[in-house]
C-alpha cells in the first residue's frame, strides 16, 4: 500500500482486504471511536465520473431504505474526490469465494445454514421491490460467529428499472436466464443466483462455466437449458431427493417456475433444516467452521451437520491443489 494511504477521512487503514473493478476495500479503524470498519474507496480515476459516482450513491440509498441483520450496514460515508468511499460494517471472518477454496466442497446442511441466512437478507430487499443482481461467491460474507451477510449492492435496483436493460451485467458464473436476456431481472433471478451457489459450495464446481455474458451468451444459455443434477456430492437419498426439488425450484430456466422471493426460499430451506435436525443454522455453520480449522473461538453444541457429506475422492483432488 502507498505511504499516501495511510488515512482516508478520518480513518486509519490497517490493509487491504480486497479489489474490484470500481476501486478498493481496505480494513480500516476510525480515529475518534477506535471502532474498527470496512472502508471502500473508490478508483480515483472514477471520482468525478457521475456514472460511477452514482453507483456508490444507489448503495447508500438501498441502505437508508432497508435495514436487516444479514445485510451489511453502512456507517459513513463521503462523496468529495478524489476520495470517495463508503464505510461499513468489518465483518471478521471470510468472503464466501475464500470458504469455498478453503474447504473445497462443504456439507449440504451447512451450506443450507449459510443459505438460510442470506434468503432472509434477500426476503428484506425483495419485499422492498429491490434485486441485488449481483449475487456471487465474493459477495457473501461468512463471520467467525456463524452469520451470513449480503454485501456488495453497488448494482441493487428496484425492480421497474430492471425492466429494461442496456447491456448485460452481474458476474459470470453467477449469471440467471434474465441477465443475459431481454427478460427483466426480478427478485426470482436472485433465487436463480443462489441455486448456483448451493450446488457450487456441495461440490466444489460451478453449475454453470464462468463465461463472460455478451461474448458467450448463447453458450451460456445452452447450459442453462441443459442442466444435469446427476453428480450432486451428496451420500443420503432422501437428502438427496429433497436438495434436488429445493434445486429445481431455483435453478428452473422460467423464473414464474421458481421460488418468487427470498422469504418463500427462507421457508423452503429452513423446513429442510429442520426436518434433518438443524434447529440453529448460525451454530451448524461455527461448527463446520471449527472443525476446519478456521479460526473461531465459539462454542456450539454439536448438530448432525455432516449427513450426506460425501467423503473426498481422487476426483476432489484438483479441489484440494487449487487451495
Amino acid at each position: 500500500m502507498s505511504k499516501e494511504l495511510t488515512t482516508i477521512g478520518n480513518y486509519e487503514i490497517i490493509e487491504l482486504v480486497g479489489e474490484g473493478g470500481l476501486g478498493k476495500v481496505f480494513k480500516a479503524r476510525n480515529l475518534s471511536s477506535g471502532q474498527i470498519v470496512a472502508l471502500k474507496l473508490l478508483h480515483e480515476r472514477y471520482g468525478r465520473d457521475e456514472r460511477f459516482l452514482g453507483v456508490f450513491h444507489r448503495e447508500l440509498m438501498m441502505h437508508r431504505t432497508v435495514s436487516h441483520h444479514s445485510l451489511v450496514p453502512i456507517l459513513d460515508n463521503q462523496f468529495e474526490p478524489p476520495q470517495c468511499f463508503i464505510v461499513s460494517r468489518f465483518v471478521d471472518g471470510w468472503a464466501g469465494r475464500g470458504v469455498i477454496k478453503h474447504f473445497g466442497r462443504m456439507p449440504p446442511l451447512v451450506v443450507l445454514s449459510l443459505m438460510v441466512q442470506i434468503a432472509a437478507g434477500l426476503d428484506a430487499l425483495h419485499l422492498r421491490d429491490l434485486v441485488h443482481a449481483d449475487l456471487s461467491a465474493a459477495n457473501i460474507l461468512v463471520e467467525k460467529t456463524g452469520k451470513a451477510f449480503l454485501t456488495d449492492f453497488s448494482l441493487t435496483s428496484d425492480v421497474s428499472s430492471l425492466q429494461k436493460k442496456e447491456h448485460i451485467f452481474g458476474t459470470p458464473g453467477y449469471y440467471s436466464p434474465e441477465h443475459l436476456t431481454s427478460t427483466p431481472v426480478t427478485p426470482a433471478s436472485d433465487i436463480y443466483v443462489i441455486g448456483l451457489l448451493i450446488w457450487e459450495m456441495i461440490n466444489g464446481v460451478k453449475l454453470i462455466p464462468a463465461l463472460e455474458g455478451g461474448k458467450q451468451t448463447k453458450e451460456i444459455l445452452s447450459h442453462m437449458m441443459n442442466i444435469s443434477f446427476r453428480e450432486l456430492k451428496c451420500t443420503s437419498e432422501p437428502l438427496v431427493r429433497d436438495l434436488l426439488s429445493l434445486l429445481r425450484m431455483m435453478v428452473h430456466p422460467q423464473d414464474s417456475k421458481r421460488y418468487e422471493n427470498g422469504e418463500k426460499l427462507g421457508r423452503a430451506i429452513d423446513t429442510l433444516l429442520k426436518k434433518y435436525g438443524i434447529i440453529n443454522p448460525q451454530a451448524a455453520v461455527v461448527q463446520f467452521l471449527s472443525d476446519g480449522l478456521l479460526p473461531t473461538t465459539y462454542k456450539v453444541p454439536p448438530q448432525n451437520i455432516y449427513l450426506g457429506y460425501a467423503p473426498y475422492t481422487i476426483e476432489d483432488l484438483p479441489l484440494l491443489n487449487a487451495k
